[in-house]
C-alpha cells in the first residue's frame, strides 16, 4: 500500500515501474495530470485511486473503465515507445561503437554487431515480458467478462427454468390446498351427518322415554284403581259377615 492522498504531488517518477510489490496506490486529491507509462509495468497493482485528480493522460474514457484499462493503456504506450526506440537503435549504437572503435579496444565490426545484438535482445526480452503481462491481463479480463456474461447467460437460461419451477410449485401448492379443502369439506360433511344421526337418535330416545313414562303412569293409574276396588271389597265383606252372625244369634235366641 502506498497512500499519497491529499498532497501536492504533480507527477509520479518513472522509477515506480520497477516496483514489484505494490498492490494499492492512493493518489486522491493530488494535482497530477499525467501518469507515467512505466506504471504499466507494475503487474502486482490491484487498486488505483485517482479521485479528484485532473488526469489528462490517460484519457478520461480510459480512466473511467478502471485500473485494468489504465494499466493496459499504459503498457500499450510503453510498447509503442519501445518499438520506436528499436527502430532508431542501430544509428545510436553505431555512433557509440564508432567511439569505441576510435579507442582501439576491439578490432573490426565485431563489437558493433555484439553490442547491437545484446541491446536488441534486451529490448526484445522487455517487449516479450510486456506482451506476456498484457496478454495475461487481457486473458484475465476476458475470462472475467466471459464469466460475467456466462453468469448472465446462465441466469437468462435458468430464468425460464426458475419460472417453470415456480409455476410448478405454485400449481402443486394450489393442488395441495384444494385437496386439503376437499378433505376438510368431507370431514365437515361427515360431522354434519354424525350430528344429524345423533339428533335423530336423541329425538327417538326422547319419544321412547316419553312413551314409556306415559305407559308407566297409565299402569300406575290402573294399579291404583284396582287397589281401591280391592280395599272397598275388603271393607264390605266383614260387615256382611257381622250382620249375618248377628242375625243367626238373634234367631238362636228366639228359638231358645
Amino acid at each position: 500500500w502506498l497512500d499519497l492522498r491529499d498532497n501536492r504531488i504533480t507527477a509520479l517518477p518513472a522509477e515506480i515501474g520497477s516496483h514489484r510489490c505494490l498492490e494499492t496506490l492512493l493518489l486522491e486529491g493530488n494535482p497530477i495530470s499525467e501518469l507515467p507509462p512505466e506504471l504499466g509495468r507494475v503487474i502486482t497493482l490491484r487498486g488505483l485511486n485517482l479521485r479528484d485528480c485532473p488526469i489528462r493522460f490517460p484519457p478520461q474514457h480510459i480512466v473511467r473503465q478502471g485500473y485494468r484499462s489504465i494499466l493496459a493503456y499504459l503498457r500499450s504506450v510503453l510498447a509503442e515507445r519501445s518499438v520506436s526506440a528499436t527502430k532508431t537503435l542501430p544509428v545510436v549504437e553505431k555512433l557509440q561503437l564508432s567511439d569505441l572503435m576510435e579507442s582501439d579496444v576491439v578490432e573490426g565490426d565485431e563489437p558493433e554487431d555484439k553490442d547491437g545484438l545484446q541491446r536488441f535482445r534486451e529490448l526484445k526480452d522487455q517487449l516479450i515480458l510486456l506482451d506476456q503481462a498484457d496478454l495475461k491481463l487481457t486473458i484475465n479480463h476476458g475470462s472475467e467478462l466471459l464469466s460475467s456474461s456466462g453468469v448472465e447467460k446462465s441466469k437468462a437460461g435458468v430464468l425460464p427454468e426458475l419460472q417453470l419451477s415456480h409455476l410448478k410449485r405454485s400449481e402443486e401448492k394450489r393442488t395441495a390446498t384444494i385437496k386439503e379443502l376437499r378433505e376438510n369439506q368431507a370431514l365437515l360433511e361427515q360431522r354434519r351427518k354424525s350430528l344429524e344421526a345423533l339428533e335423530k337418535w336423541r329425538t327417538a330416545a326422547r319419544k321412547a322415554w316419553m312413551k314409556k313414562m306415559s305407559q308407566r303412569k297409565q299402569r300406575r293409574q290402573e294399579t291404583g284403581i284396582l287397589e281401591e276396588s280391592l280395599e272397598d271389597r275388603s271393607m264390605k265383606s266383614p260387615m256382611v259377615d257381622l250382620t249375618g252372625s248377628n242375625e243367626d244369634r238373634s234367631v238362636r235366641k228366639l228359638e231358645k
